[in-house]
């Protein structure tokens, strides 16, 4: 990974982003600053940290079974959680949703429509495209996609739509807009997303600027219990 950041700025790449995963039973405490620091020392215009999730089908999720392999605890997923974050805000990166970290000017742009509820267009196999309105993807394997394209779809409800926005939203520094919600979804919404909210206001979790509800980022961990919390 390092020889290939090397190659990527010998080549005039100015941008350059690496992943890392953290969470992974046997590989935190020292062996996770040495990662964080070798990170660091590369000097890259983005980062993205993500938690390892093992799923039942995958070979982690077949060697957990087996008892191979353990997941951490929750307090390790939180200790190398703010061990992240403070490593890489300390070195001046921008901690801007809750998997990703960017020097200034350098936030991901495409990872970020997806954020923002933007239009996109997906090609190929596998690939997901969205209008606003409708969710449409490409389930076939590459022999199936060559012999003609059968696309899967949905349209998203009222409900559906709010829930993403508020996911999406809730990823983000920035946070949700209470007026947006009353707004397009109605002042029922907005009222009952209001009082949802207070409990969280109220230990830390979440943040209140007017209308402006957002989760700091060193709360960033437990943001699925709090969109849980507000969903339809």
């Amino acid at each position: 990974a390092v020889e290939a950041v090397r190659r990527l700025r010998e080549g005039g790449f100015d941008n350059v982003s690496v992943d890392v995963i953290f969470g992974v039973d046997g590989f935190g405490g020292h062996s996770l600053e040495r990662t964080l620091q070798g990170i660091l020392d590369l000097d890259v215009e983005h980062i993205s940290a993500y938690h390892l999730t093992i799923e039942p089908t995958t070979r982690f999720g077949r060697a957990l079974a087996k008892g191979e392999i353990k997941q951490v605890s929750e307090q390790c997923s939180e200790d190398e959680f703010m061990a992240v974050h403070q490593a890489l805000t300390a070195a001046g990166y921008e901690h801007y949703e809750v998997s990703n970290f960017a020097k200034s000017g350098y936030r991901s742009r495409h990872n970020s429509s997806y954020w923002t509820g933007s239009q996109y267009l997906g090609i190929g196999t596998g690939a997901h495209s969205f209008n606003g309105e409708e969710r449409r993807w490409c389930e076939q394997r590459v022999e199936e996609y060559i012999q003609g394209v059968i696309y899967g779809s949905e349209t998203l409800s009222a409900d559906e739509k709010l829930n993403e926005y508020l996911m999406v939203s809730l990823r983000r520094i920035e946070g949700f807009d209470l007026q947006t919600v009353a707004d397009k979804w109605g002042t029922k919404a907005a009222e009952r997303i209001a009082q949802s909210c207070k409990p969280f206001v109220e230990r830390g979790w979440l943040v209140k600027n007017g209308d402006n509800f957002a989760i700091p980022a060193t709360h960033f961990l437990v943001s699925d219990t709090i969109i849980g919390e507000l969903f339809c």
